[in-house]
């Protein structure tokens, strides 16, 4: 910037520098790894997601800025130092050197997970117990007995998900309360051989099948089946022709996240799960954003853990059993 006789000529990196500071004071800076722009992304729960928080930051009247955590170290601290509103972190593994990160800068933080703990800050997250309370009272009202849980994990994330140790005790207080038997769940991580589809389709399933097969057979066999996703649907439902079981006839079949028009393989196996669940991505959008908001007014108070409860899709349709409450009684939590 300098003055020229009467004129003040300011260069446009001047102009772009003075702007920044007061943009970005009414910024929430939004940090995930997620490909916004992918078709599955904006298509799925987490798009949806994300698409709630933006909508809610343009009624709020703020701007938002999606940062890369793998930019953090490069462009943090020139954020930081134009003064946002705070950081939401979605989508992305919470590592606690990326916590660690986040937290040095002291601004407002929010966490939306359900793969990571809160580390003692605020979290919005889908609340798997009551989600899978649900499925299972579901299974229940439409005659399920013997429910086994499938719980496969995906080959590349070497601890157990958080989020399905919610999963376990949403179902077990559920049959519990029902009276009925409390069934060990079935727990593995996935292998991948080969390249071809049809190779990699036919070994799930067989993989599947060879878990299953105490389940299956003999006079203890199991009537219905909680997967973590729906994506599992179709090499499970295969499996179980294996043994000669109609799948959502013979056992009924309860995935998760409402994407089974997603799931690899329908091409092979077209069933469809029976029941399912779909996140109330609307409030878990708004919620992060109101509570940064609430945060960054209220640096003192304590931290906030919002679970949403998810709502359930039937897809199929079962008739509900007979009476089934007064044979296994199911108690509401009072809670």
């Amino acid at each position: 910037m300098h003055r020229l006789g009467r004129r003040l000529h300011v260069s446009p990196q001047a102009a772009s520098d003075a702007a920044v500071p007061g943009v970005l004071g009414n910024t929430v800076l939004l940090v995930t790894a997620a490909d916004l722009k992918s078709q599955g992304i904006r298509e799925g729960w987490l798009g949806r997601v994300t698409e709630s928080l933006l909508g809610e930051a343009r009624v709020k009247g703020c701007h938002t800025m999606v940062v890369h955590p793998s930019r953090l170290d490069a462009d943090l601290g020139r954020l930081v130092a134009a003064h946002p509103l705070g950081i939401v972190l979605i989508g992305a593994n919470a590592s606690r050197e990326l916590m660690a990160r986040l937290e040095e800068v002291r601004l407002p933080l929010v966490l939306y997970g359900d793969e990571f703990e809160a580390h003692g800050h605020d979290m919005i997250t889908p609340d798997h117990v009551q989600g899978t309370a649900d499925l299972t009272r579901w299974l229940i009202e439409r005659g399920a007995r013997r429910i086994l849980r499938l719980w496969p994990h995906r080959s590349n994330t070497p601890e157990r998900p958080i989020w399905l140790g919610h999963r376990d005790r949403g179902y077990e207080q559920t049959a519990a309360e029902a009276g009925l038997p409390v069934l060990p769940a079935i727990e593995y991580r996935r292998t991948e051989p080969g390249n071809a589809q049809d190779d990699r389709f036919e070994h799930r399933v067989r993989e599947v099948a060879g878990r299953l097969v105490e389940h299956m057979v003999g006079p203890d066999s199991i009537d219905a089946i909680l997967l973590p996703s729906d994506s599992h649907v179709p090499e499970v439902a295969a499996a179980c022709r294996l043994f000669g079981r109609i799948p959502n006839k013979d056992v009924l079949i309860a995935g998760y996240d409402n994407d089974w028009e997603y799931a690899p393989y329908r091409d092979r196996e077209p069933t469809r799960p029976m029941v399912t669940t779909e996140h109330d991505t609307l409030h878990l959008g708004q919620s992060l954003l109101q509570t940064l908001l609430q945060r960054a007014k209220d640096p003192a108070s304590p931290p906030q853990r919002i679970a949403l409860p998810p709502r359930i899709i039937e897809v199929g349709v079962v008739p509900k059993s007979a009476n089934p409450m007064e044979t296994n009684p199911i108690v509401e939590d009072s809670k």
